[in-house]
């Protein structure tokens, strides 16, 4: 809902945005991070079952139960992952403004932040125990917060930087998928036209 208050770009844009929620533009930006950031997830997962404390949860097929080391690594990675979204996907220039003029939407990731980040370090309390936290010793937390800067590094690299030759390469691609089918085609109606022909010659010569 705050993306919502972002203004206009001043002069507009003489090209409209692409209206297309299917083009490769935006399938490649979209793939690109959740590759990303279920990459990081998947390391928290793996991560935490290699440490040497780690005890596996115990499984009742009865109840279930989400208070387990490796839902709430995932868990604090992903806290910092919606954040990062909102911004990657806050499209300024140029047909908005710079996303920091979006004070709506700068205070509420500023609140997100905090809360992250405390969730992330603190090893108890109320609030603690309602997420349904695990206690982590302090380096596994450091690196949980390492983990999610590199995280949000990759995001906006690839959303600034690698995206655009990554979408260069699929339509590449494509163009060469497109020129492969049609020279196919043309062999198949090729091969039909003369197909026709010798039959029509043959009925000529009967």
């Amino acid at each position: 809902m705050a993306n919502d208050y972002s203004h206009i770009h001043t002069p507009i844009h003489p090209r409209a945005p692409t209206a297309n929620l299917v083009s490769c533009k935006v399938l490649v930006s979209l793939i690109g991070q959740v590759a990303i950031c279920g990459g990081f997830q998947l390391w928290a997962f793996c991560y935490t079952r290699r440490q040497d404390w780690y005890e596996p949860p115990e499984i009742n097929p009865d109840e279930l139960n989400t208070t387990n080391p490796e839902n709430s690594a995932v868990f604090l990675i992903s806290s910092f992952q919606y954040i990062v979204g909102s911004l990657v996907y806050s499209t300024g220039y140029p047909y908005r403004k710079a996303v920091y003029t979006n004070v709506w939407l700068m205070a509420t990731v500023v609140l997100l932040l905090f809360f992250s980040i405390w969730a992330l370090f603190t090893p108890s309390g109320f609030l603690f125990d309602l997420l349904g936290l695990v206690p982590f010793p302090r380096s596994f937390h450091i690196a949980l917060f390492i983990a999610v800067v590199l995280n949000t590094l990759l995001c906006f690299l690839f959303e600034t930087v690698f995206a655009k030759y990554v979408v260069r390469c699929v339509k590449a691609i494509q163009r060469v998928a497109r020129r492969s089918r049609r020279s196919k085609t043309r062999k198949h109606n090729s091969k039909m036209y003369k197909a026709v022909e010798r039959s029509m010659q043959l009925d000529g010569d009967v």
